[in-house]
């Protein structure tokens, strides 16, 4: 009635930290369903800040997300969340890298339409789950399964590197931390061979994009899921 819409892309609404035993009315935990509704409905501006690096305690974390379009009253929907964490910022960035590359890597969509029963489980090929395989063969495996991204950070253009076992469809894309497609490089039949495909630092739309860590993913039939961090500085 208000002619407000859902996003189609839910994110975070509002974080809230607690630490110790402080009341609800200066900044501490939630004692009922108002109070905590209240915290959930803050939205981005009632985001608590963060804590000083050098304080230490046990913290608990309430985060809120939606709205969501799809979810009628009374339903229910499950979605994933990682906690990640790390000694410093750098870390932290990596370690947050790392969480989207292992949820990206979970399924494989055959046809790019998801939904419609082609999507399965791709088993993820690391150096470590490559152990048990032969030494004569650990190269072939690892080159296999290995993009190369020139240079690396870089600025403004990065030039990005794979060689197709056989001819077969294949889709390069760009994926920002949270997850989120901001650029499809390749999508289409590829011929066997070496590739090499560039990447301006722009979305689909033409727009720049912020310096930071991004992730290329690489998805063929012939190749599996493959992936590998660069970082953007403007």
């Amino acid at each position: 009635a208000a002619g407000i819409t859902a996003p189609s892309e839910p994110g975070v609404s509002t974080v809230q930290i607690f630490s110790g035993q402080t009341s609800f009315e200066q900044g501490g935990d939630p004692t009922n369903d108002f109070e905590r509704y209240e915290l959930l409905s803050a939205g981005a501006e009632g985001w608590d800040p963060d804590p000083p690096a050098s304080q230490t305690a046990d913290y608990r974390v309430l985060i809120s997300s939606g709205p969501f379009p799809s979810l009628a009253p009374g339903a229910t929907l499950t979605y994933q969340v990682a906690l990640v964490a790390g000694s410093n910022l750098e870390e932290l960035i990596g370690n947050a890298a790392l969480a989207v590359e292992t949820y990206l890597g979970q399924t494989y969509d055959r046809d790019g339409f998801p939904g419609n029963g082609e999507e399965f489980t791709v088993n993820w090929l690391s150096w470590e789950d490559a152990q048990s395989i032969p030494d004569d063969d650990k190269p072939r495996v690892r080159n296999r399964y290995q993009l190369l991204a020139t240079p690396n950070p870089f600025n403004p253009r990065v030039q990005i590197d794979f060689t197709m076992p056989r001819d077969d469809y294949a889709r390069l894309a760009v994926f920002d931390l949270r997850g989120h497609r901001v650029r499809t490089l390749l999508d289409g039949p590829q011929p066997a061979g070496d590739q090499s495909v560039s990447w301006d630092g722009r979305t689909d739309t033409g727009q720049a994009v912020a310096s930071g860590v991004y992730h290329l993913r690489l998805d063929s039939p012939a190749m599996g899921t493959s992936y590998i961090r660069v970082s953007l500085v403007r």
